[in-house]
């Protein structure tokens, strides 16, 4: 068990893939069982296998490579079981906030509705500076407006989009 540990260790992919085969089924059905979805379970399985690959180096010699795997499986659920919350309460909140139908908004979409609640003059120096890539000095010419101006415009709007989206975003 200690060849395999340093086998491991030194980056020898057979001995992984024989540490795989040996326990990927294990670890795939504790997953279904705690998430009762075969997709996550074998999303988790192989996010616990590549955690595993890439922190090698750190393998201990005074644990088994058994317990190893399982701690690490532990992290990478408690990881998922955050995501999951968070993803949760997003939705939650984005119905919400814009009561909208139950459909879940993506993030493109949020921001896209915080911009369209901008003032006009914002909205449109927002649009040429962060969606259309124009400088301050070009936005200035187009818009016939001082350069500090424009710049205010976008510091008032990056402050304004950041409190309205404060509510959607809080729980990244």
């Amino acid at each position: 068990m200690l060849n395999q540990v340093q086998d491991i260790r030194d980056g020898n992919q057979k001995a992984f893939e024989a540490f795989y085969a040996l326990w990927s089924e294990r670890v795939f059905f504790l997953f279904l069982k705690k998430t009762g979805n075969e997709a996550d379970a074998a999303d988790l399985t192989q996010q616990t296998f590549i955690k595993m690959w890439q922190y090698r180096s750190g393998l201990s010699d005074t644990h088994s490579l058994e317990t190893m795997l399982f701690q690490n499986a532990r992290l990478v659920f408690i990881d998922w079981l955050r995501k999951e919350a968070t993803q949760r309460k997003r939705r939650a909140v984005a119905e919400a906030f814009y009561t909208q139908s139950p459909a879940v908004l993506t993030d493109h979409e949020q921001l896209h509705l915080a911009i369209r609640r901008l003032p006009a003059m914002r909205r449109k120096v927002i649009r040429l500076k962060h969606l259309e890539g124009y400088s301050y000095k070009e936005i200035a010419v187009l818009m016939n407006l001082s350069v500090k101006t424009v710049d205010n415009h976008v510091r008032q709007a990056l402050k304004q989009l950041r409190r309205m989206l404060t509510t959607v975003f809080f729980f990244l």
